[in-house]
């Protein structure tokens, strides 16, 4: 690494704990146009502190609809932090949709497509072209992908595609099976699950991994009582300027209200 690279990773990494955004302009620049692969961790690592203060989706967008070439991992960065970020932009999610539903695009790329669509509320219309890649696909990592996006379907549509996971898959998706199927049906673990995300800051960035974790916690019928509890607690933390986790967090709340 040049000189300038040691000297700016370590700085990232004490303005990252520090929260402090002083570099913000800087990493935000060098990871739209540096692929270099221990750069683009570090600043994807410091701006991911940023989500809840500031909106990165417009931007990421722009970058994603420019015609010109891009290191399949350098996409795939730039779609997690898309992820991550709370900003709604529906020219990010149609983005995003497409390039899940690109057979000739690179798995990875695809991947983290629909990691970040799994952080939009999606309609019904949506859902389906989804399910196209379980018909089409073959790549484990984006099957599994898929599933996770796919556990915003509701009432019988979310029993069909849990059925999908059991019956017809490999034998590596078994533990997503599992886990899927103890979120659904096991009071013990369900209510350990929901009491892990009661008690966590939605202000963190990982808190989007609880989102698909609430998506099939919603028809646990053992815990509807504190599911209400913790739903209505998460809706009221958000800010307003969290339109995408909000509304997420609304379709999640109408959902388990219209399947009793």
């Amino acid at each position: 690494l040049e000189k300038w690279t040691r000297v700016y990773i370590r700085c990232l990494t004490i303005l990252g704990e520090a929260k402090d955004d002083k570099m913000l302009p800087t990493a935000l620049e060098l990871f739209f146009n540096n692929p270099s692969y221990k750069l683009l961790l570090k600043n994807f690592g410091y701006l991911k502190r940023f989500v809840d203060q500031y909106k990165f989706g417009e931007k990421i967008v722009s970058e994603l609809t420019q015609d010109r070439f891009a290191f399949p991992f350098h996409i795939s960065y730039l779609y997690k932090l898309a992820a991550y970020s709370r900003d709604g932009v529906d020219e990010l999610k149609q983005t995003a949709l497409e390039e899940s539903l690109n057979r000739q695009a690179h798995w990875y790329r695809r991947m983290s497509a629909l990691f970040c669509l799994s952080t939009f509320a999606l309609t019904n219309s949506d859902l389906e072209k989804i399910k196209s890649v379980i018909r089409n696909d073959s790549t484990p990592l984006v099957l599994r992908a898929t599933y996770v996006v796919l556990c915003q379907c509701s009432g019988v549509n979310l029993q069909n595609m849990l059925d999908h996971v059991s019956y017809f898959n490999a034998p590596h998706q078994d533990y997503l099976r599992r886990y899927f199927f103890r979120l659904r049906k096991d009071e013990q673990f369900g209510r350990k699950i929901l009491s892990e995300i009661k008690g966590a800051n939605i202000q963190k960035a990982d808190f989007i991994f609880k989102l698909h974790q609430l998506d099939l916690l919603k028809s646990n019928r053992r815990l509807r009582r504190e599911f209400r509890e913790v739903i209505e607690k998460k809706i009221a933390e958000c800010t307003e300027e969290w339109d995408r986790l909000k509304t997420r967090l609304y379709k999640i709340r109408d959902s388990f209200v219209e399947n009793p």
